[in-house]
């Protein structure tokens, strides 16, 4: 290994290791390259405003070229659609050029699109879906570049920023000057794709993300014997993620669960735009708010089944839509909205939910309106320039089409079934046993009619990331995964401790709560874990963990944590835990406030989990555990006194862009002592470290994120050991 000296920083060598060498081994498997050739962290600063220009040289253009041609002129493909086999990815040099800087990362291109708009052979350009595989702009890994006209130019970003208004789950999207391949600059949409980053930068844990598979419909479509009206019953989820997917058997067990609610609303859905939530959800009110507010800007393509995405939040239990390519149309008056027409009723097509949006655009128009002029300052941010009185139009036929959303009354919809006559595809759906022990396989129009597959599911930990993808090499027909067979048992037991606070589990009778002494008793006797959640505050409270079981082996559970906290805004709280088995003892998800003591001891993986929140405590204590003794990441983390011991891996590991303050911090005999990644930044009064293999490392582990810094008053490192990625900055 190289290492460069690049001399004595207070008394302690920093060792620095160049992008071509290899970082120390106590943290070599977590280590990704730096940033942007290690630009500092001032470039996590830069807005879409500040990119002059994103330039794709597409390393075999002659080649592009060809295949660009060829994608909208092979005869087999019925017009207007792309050729599909034209859609594979070029190796590409992606750069990103401002003012002050210009970083260049390595990726794939590839043509984006399904119909003929998307590609321009008059000037030999087309939506582009590139993969970054060696960093980031602006955080964002995997984007799409349409034409603007295909997405009704920047009708699509005023869109997205009203959603984003009224809290629903949006991409980044912006105007951005695109050259592509020393072509003339032009301007294209950036669009991010859906991602666990999305998902993550509107401050939601990663769980499971959905989309439509839609091969086989536009496969009949390409071939031009596909009916509109019939193919809505080949409409299947697919997991997005499936690397979190199948991370763990609690992941598993969380994606399949929401993969088969999301495939009954499939098969049981009715026209071509209209989803019924009903059938994933008892609350759906929010969930129509999304679709009057779509109907209201005429982005009825948004509500095309087929074009909907779903994100599963684990904790909550519930689904939210990501708002994702609505073509909408500000300038439409709501009279032209297509949905409505007499004619798309006959074809069964329409909006079927009347009642329901009208509730919805109710609530909506009870709320304060969006004020125009923030809304053009926000877009002007985005690179949308757009007049006053434009803004004011738009506006007011948003609402004004939000108003007669309100006084639709029920129509009559027929019900139709329109798969009996569909015999010309060949694929299977694949369904797993409820303790996922087998794997059944059913043709599509025979569901009833299943085979048991002979796979070993347990022994090999890529089957079911290979079967979730839609990937196996283990079963090698045309398949989807529908789910579980029959659903498992998920019933759990619901304490209402108090002020809309509630504490779920599978055996609440292990709970034990003394309201005078304001305690409460976790006693864990099998693969249990718990859950605290509600609306309230959560005030007052001592609450202790005790492992009850003869040892405590690793056993996977439903969440992560064998405690939870989730949602809640918490004040004097203390928290102790004891032999914990999970893989977090206690985890604090989308919270904020303040605790004033943790102690926890003898976790089998880690201690102390913090996702997503803004929490201080006044005084932690962790030691022996199998991992990392505590874990923060994308939260803002006040800690005034810090104790942590015996910690297999990092004593403390601080990630996803959080912001921290750690007044007197003490670590003894861990592998790392402390490891900051992944954009964070903050600011360490005293710290002392004893008995570690390296004291601190700044570096990133994920390609989303860029260089982290910290700043430490008082430093007593005992080996003196010191690892800043280059881009890092380390102050003493």
């Amino acid at each position: 290994m190289v290492v460069s000296l690049i001399g004595y920083f207070f008394y302690y060598n920093i060792l620095t290791i160049q992008e071509d060498n290899f970082p120390p081994i106590e943290i070599s498997s977590d280590t990704i390259i730096s940033y942007c050739d290690g630009k500092d962290k001032n470039i996590l600063k830069a807005m879409p405003i500040d990119i002059d220009y994103i330039e794709v040289l597409i390393n075999d253009s002659n080649e592009w070229y060809k295949n660009l041609y060829q994608s909208v002129n092979n005869p087999r493909i019925n017009k207007p659609f792309i050729d599909p086999d034209t859609k594979k990815a070029f190796d590409s040099t992606i750069n990103m050029v401002t003012e002050d800087f210009k970083c260049s990362f390595k990726g794939k291109v590839r043509i984006s699109g399904d119909y003929s708009d998307h590609v321009d052979l008059n000037s030999f350009k087309s939506s582009l879906d590139v993969v970054l595989t060696s960093g980031n702009i602006l955080g964002v890994t995997e984007f799409k570049l349409f034409i603007p006209e295909t997405k009704n130019d920047s009708n699509e970003i005023i869109l997205n920023s009203i959603l984003e208004h009224y809290g629903f789950v949006t991409p980044r999207v912006f105007n951005v000057k695109t050259k592509i391949n020393n072509q003339e600059e032009e301007t294209y949409i950036f669009h991010e794709k859906i991602r666990k980053e999305l998902v993550e930068h509107n401050n939601f844990p990663e769980g499971p993300i959905f989309r439509v598979y839609e091969d086989f419909m536009f496969e009949n479509r390409t071939k031009g014997n596909s009916l509109l009206i019939q193919e809505y019953s080949l409409l299947y989820a697919k997991l997005i993620n499936t690397e979190w997917g199948s991370r763990n058997l609690s992941n598993l067990d969380n994606s399949l669960k929401a993969l088969t609610l999301l495939n009954n609303g499939y098969k049981n859905n009715k026209g071509m735009y209209g989803f019924d939530y009903r059938n994933i959800t008892n609350e759906y009110s929010r969930l129509f708010d999304y679709d009057a507010l779509l109907i209201a800007a005429n982005a009825n393509h948004g509500l095309i089944i087929h074009n909907r995405k779903f994100y599963f939040n684990i904790f909550e239990q519930k689904f939210y839509p990501i708002y994702y390519d609505g073509l909408p149309d500000f300038y439409k008056p709501f009279e032209e909205n297509l949905i409505f027409e007499e004619f798309e009723l006959k074809k069964k097509m329409s909006y079927p939910f009347f009642s329901e949006i009208a509730d919805s655009a109710k609530n909506i128009l009870n709320d304060e309106k969006i004020d125009n002029e923030e809304l053009r300052k926000l877009l002007l941010s985005k690179n949308v320039k757009i007049k006053n009185e434009d803004i004011e139009l738009m506006m007011n036929n948003f609402y004004k089409n939000l108003n007669s959303i309100t006084k639709l009354s029920v129509k009559e919809y027929d019900d139709y079934n329109n798969i009996d006559d569909y015999v010309d595809l060949d694929f299977n759906l694949l369904f797993f046993e409820s303790d996922l022990s087998k794997l059944y396989e059913c043709n599509y129009l025979k569901i009833n009619s299943c085979n048991n597959i002979d796979l070993d599911l347990f022994n090999d930990e890529s089957v079911f990331k290979n079967l979730l993808s839609l990937n196996s090499r283990n079963y090698d027909k045309n398949y989807v995964v529908y789910g579980y067979q029959d659903m498992p048992n998920y019933t759990s037991e619901v304490i209402n401790l108090e002020n809309s606070i509630y504490i779920s589990g599978k055996n609440t009778s292990n709970i034990n709560i003394d309201y005078e002494t304001r305690e409460i008793n976790f006693n864990f006797n099998d693969d249990e874990n718990y859950l605290i959640y509600g609306d309230g505050d959560f005030t007052n409270w001592n609450i202790i963990l005790k492992n009850m079981k003869d040892n405590n082996n690793y056993i996977k559970t439903k969440l992560t944590g064998c405690l939870t906290i989730y949602g809640l805004t918490i004040d004097n709280l203390s928290i102790e835990a004891k032999n914990m088995f999970c893989e977090d003892a206690v985890n604090i998800v989308k919270s904020k406030g303040t605790i004033n003591s943790v102690s926890i001891e003898n976790s089998i993986s880690d201690g102390l989990d913090m996702d997503f929140s803004n929490i201080k405590i006044i005084d932690i204590a962790i030691s022996s555990s199998g991992n990392d003794c505590l874990d923060l990441s994308g939260g803002t983390y006040n800690i005034q006194k810090m104790k942590i011991s015996s910690c297999n891996d990092k004593g403390i590991s601080i990630g996803e862009k959080s912001i921290f303050n750690l007044d007197k911090l003490n670590i003894d005999n861990s592998n790392v002592g402390i490891a900051i990644k992944d954009s964070s930044d903050g600011f360490i009064n005293y710290l002392t470290t004893k008995n570690v293999n390296l004291c601190i490392a700044l570096y990133r582990k994920k390609a989303e994120f860029g260089p982290s810094s910290v700043k430490i008053n008082e430093l007593e490192c005992q080996n003196e050991n010191i690892y800043v990625q280059e881009g890092s900055n380390f102050e003493n």
